[in-house]
């Protein structure tokens, strides 16, 4: 009897996998490394200072509880990914929660990655299964934010990831249905990012289930749904309908600052596809060994990959841009010994020195320590800077001086240049309750009150208003009530120093005020108004004028040959000795300051003596804006 072959099911055609088994090995490696990983972004990067942001990061986006906030995301294009990204990004506000979610997006990528590479018939999935977790790496290492864009990516292949699962077991024309249902929840859910979906489902259709015909149709239906819905749906011009929460969007190109190390996300966004058709045409096999011991495979892949993750770590970390952000998120909580110890690793950095001499003030030292660090005198106002960094960074100096209106500028500036910010909103309210705008400040203060980590201080300003609508109780308010400006300024920028007699004529007793005051002359070199106003020192209640504004004193006498008298205050024999030690050694070299220079920085580097001969000159100086 003649036999007939039966013709196999299309499913048969797919690539043989191994049964589906629990790996220990597998997983204590796993284990081990993506610990070491989040120690290391605990500890060793710091999410939290991503978080602050210290307006080098202008699309860190916000967050709100409410149902409005959640309807009007979800709705847009990619709105799964935008409210996903929204929430995990604020837990980045605490370095261990941010570390959390670092981590288990790195972990996720390597399983999709693994997954789909292996049921593609790629062999050496277990090598490259933390190369996701290294790009990550190299990006927080380098402090750039690309929570939606990778996550968009990221919801792309756990989507591929369950076509390849459904349609491994599937034949016919229930795969096209499958590819069609994902896709458009694919689509919706991640925006743009939905073609690597495509191109990841077409190649395993192509290289593991070996159905040429069925990826032709994959690409062809795939490069018509971003028309079809964002356009057509979603009314979305098509450039945008292509590219959003996509690397190549005009969101990110736009900006140099969103688009630093965009080469990592590139490669992080070829990283599948390029494996799948690298590993099917070059097959590559584990050694022998390695083959026959499945332990010391284990072993193997877990050290070599611990040993590269330390070093792509330790390569890419920016120690730069960590100190910029360092330095700002301690000056912004006042954190003043961090302040002070990270102001050692930017030196010239204006944008430090700035914070450095508000942790000076504070600690009480900017008076006598203030030339423990190299200064330049456009630093302690950042004159002639226009970047909203500057705005930014320069709001709290302006708001703890009394420079209200100055402050709420700025801070309203910050607001549309780098978004809603947490700590913008509360400056904003805490400015508008000391001005007694408390229709405004609720308004602050009921979005803050829906934020995951700022809600409980906004909530506490609300009960208060409540109970006490003048504040009188509230120590901030009245603080900032007794020294801010009383009069209306003119829309004409003042110098720096105007500002600062203002403040000192409105409270004689602003000590800021006084100090910065006395610090821009120095720093200028202006000898002459310092000494007309030097005698304000006797409403600040100190018992000995600090010493470097005392040495601006003495210079002011011996250049000018005029007697200056402190009333109330004795001056300091040892400062008098000294300037005449620095006049001495320079009169030795015949007033040649620059062969005399390497005498006197030995003793006197850290004091205005030096600084008045040797430091830089101002640029032209730029008046602040009332």
């Amino acid at each position: 009897m003649k036999r007939t072959k039966t013709r196999q099911p299309q499913a048969a055609r797919s690539v043989p996998t191994e049964p589906c088994r629990f790996d220990w090995q597998l997983l204590m490696a796993d284990g081990l490394f993506y610990g070491l990983v989040y120690v290391y972004l605990w500890l060793g990067v710091g999410t939290h200072f991503i978080f602050h942001g210290a307006g080098l990061i202008s699309n860190f986006p916000s967050f709100y509880t409410t149902r409005d906030f959640a309807a009007h995301t979800l709705s847009q294009l990619g709105g799964v990914t935008l409210y996903a990204s929204a929430f995990l990004s604020q837990l980045f506000y605490h370095a261990w929660l941010g570390a959390i979610v670092v981590t288990a997006q790195a972990w996720l990528f390597g399983v999709c990655l693994a997954y789909v590479v292996k049921m593609s018939g790629v062999t050496l999935w277990r090598w490259v299964r933390f190369v996701p977790a290294f790009l990550l790496l190299a990006m927080y290492s380098q402090y750039l934010y690309y929570v939606p864009t990778t996550m968009a990516l990221l919801l792309a292949l756990m989507f591929a990831s369950a076509y390849v699962y459904m349609a491994s077991r599937l034949a016919g024309i229930a795969r096209l249905a499958v590819f069609l249902v994902l896709s458009g929840l694919c689509y919706a859910a991640a925006g743009a990012p939905y073609l690597v979906f495509v191109l990841v489902c077409a190649l395993y259709a192509l290289l593991g289930a070996r159905l040429p015909v069925l990826a032709c149709v994959q690409v062809l239906i795939g490069s018509a749904v971003p028309y079809g819905m964002g356009v057509l749906v979603w009314g979305m011009d098509t450039p945008e309908a292509y590219t959003r929460l996509s690397p190549i969007s005009w969101t990110l190109l736009s900006f140099e600052s969103r688009s630093l190390g965009m080469g990592l996300v590139y490669a992080l966004y070829a990283l599948i596809p390029g494996l799948m058709v690298a590993g099917r045409a070059w097959p590559w096999h584990s050694p022998v060994l390695f083959k026959s011991h499945a332990r010391i495979r284990s072993v193997g892949v877990m050290v070599m990959s611990v040993a590269v993750g330390a070093g792509v770590a330790g390569m890419s970390l920016d120690p730069q841009r960590q100190a910029q952000l360092a330095m700002d998120y301690y000056a912004a909580h006042r954190m003043w010994p961090q302040v002070m110890q990270t102001g050692y690793k930017l030196p010239g950095d204006e944008y430090a020195l700035h914070a450095l001499d508000r942790g000076l003030y504070h600690t009480r030292h900017l008076g006598s320590e203030l030339f423990n660090w190299t200064q330049t005198p456009n630093a302690l106002f950042l004159e002639n800077t226009s970047h909203k960094r500057a705005l930014w960074i320069g709001y709290a100096v302006a708001m703890e001086m009394g420079l209200l209106n100055q402050a709420e500028h700025a801070l309203t500036e910050c607001l549309e240049g780098l978004g809603d910010r947490p700590i913008v909103l509360e400056h904003l309210a805490l400015i508008n309750m000391a001005k007694g705008n408390v229709g405004t400040a609720r308004v602050y203060l009921g979005a803050l009150s829906t934020t995951l980590f700022h809600r409980t201080w906004a909530n506490e300003c609300l009960a208060l208003l409540k109970s006490d609508p003048n504040l009188t109780s509230d120590r901030d308010v009245q603080y900032l009530r007794s020294v801010a400006l009383d009069q209306d300024m003119p829309t004409v920028k003042y110098p720096p120093d105007e500002m600062m007699k203002l403040l000192l004529k409105k409270n004689p007793g602003n000590r800021m005020a006084f100090e910065y005051l006395m610090t821009y002359y120095m720093l200028h070199n202006e000898l002459v108004p310092l000494a007309d106003n030097i005698g304000l020192a006797a409403n600040m209640g100190y018992t000995a004028l600090p010493t470097h504004f005392e040495e601006a004193a003495l210079v002011y006498v011996y250049t000018k040959k005029k007697p200056l008298r402190l009333e109330g205050m004795t001056p300091n024999a040892k400062l008098s000795q000294r300037i005449k030690q620095f006049s001495q050694i320079l009169a030795r070299h015949q007033g040649n300051a620059g062969a005399a220079r390497s005498e006197l920085e030995t003793s006197f580097k850290n004091t205005y003596f030096f600084y008045n001969v040797y430091g830089p000159k101002p640029r032209t100086s730029t008046a602040v804006a009332p």
